[in-house]
């Protein structure tokens, strides 16, 4: 989200010193950073088995998609059932809601119909059921 170009006109007083700032900047200082270590963690982690950006050639991808927001819910799941145990089921999560995020700030299109599936009944489902099987080769 792109923050609005201040005017030299727009004033706003933050503090209680009344020294004024051209707007109040979102409060960044609220984000532990203890969270963006164990997100930078996974990230790192994965650029190093996977390539820094190779994940972002899905992000068009409505499969690819599904399957970011599916292994949300399985580390989800699998966070309830052992905790991190076995895996960081926390930055795991962290990853995909932001990669989530970055699909949806760069292809909407993408997680508007992986999220959309769900909603699919009758005539609308077979559709979508026959343009997946063509999609997949099969018939």
């Amino acid at each position: 989200m792109r923050r609005a170009v201040e005017k030299e006109t727009t004033h706003e007083v933050v503090g209680a010193s009344g020294a004024a700032s051209s707007h109040r900047a979102l409060f960044f200082n609220l984000i532990s950073p203890h969270t963006i270590r164990r997100l930078a963690k996974r990230k790192t982690d994965g650029g190093i088995k996977y390539g820094t950006v190779q994940w972002r050639q899905g992000i068009n991808d409505a499969e690819y998609v599904a399957d970011r927001f599916n292994h949300l819910f399985a580390h989800m799941l699998n966070f309830m059932e052992s905790g991190n145990t076995e895996d960081d089921n926390i930055a795991a999560m962290l990853w995909a809601l932001d990669a989530l995020s970055e699909v949806e700030r760069l292809c909407p299109q993408a997680l508007a119909h992986v999220v959309g599936i769900s909603d699919l009944f009758g005539a609308s489902a077979s559709r979508f059921h026959k343009a997946e099987q063509l999609r997949r080769g099969k018939k």
